[in-house]
């Protein structure tokens, strides 16, 4: 699977904000269907070096897409894809909360 790194308009390479390329980037891939509710997104070392940023970076570009509802993070695992994606929670999500447990 390869991936190409886009840019989000009105944010240059140099600017700080570079890990909103890379929430763009899996808002984009999850509104298209290439990351599918319930899906583990690639592992933030693969990220790093997809897009050559720091973890601090990719894990803050990650966040925002979990305070947004699109990611779910799983403790001890990986992002997954929210059940509905960009939609919201569904059974896909639910499944993913009660595998983790208490």
């Amino acid at each position: 699977m390869t991936y190409v790194r886009s840019t989000v308009v009105g944010v240059a390479s140099s600017d700080p904000r570079r890990y909103m390329t890379i929430a763009a980037d899996l808002r984009e891939q999850i509104s298209n269907g290439r990351l599918a509710p319930g899906q583990a997104i690639p592992s933030i070392t693969v990220l790093c070096r997809q897009y050559e940023y720091s973890r601090i970076t990719v894990g803050k570009g990650l966040r925002v897409l979990e305070k947004e509802g699109i990611l779910l993070r799983m403790r001890g695992r990986s992002y997954h894809v929210c059940g509905e994606g960009l939609n919201g929670v569904s059974a896909a999500t639910e499944a993913l909360l009660h595998e983790e447990g208490p």
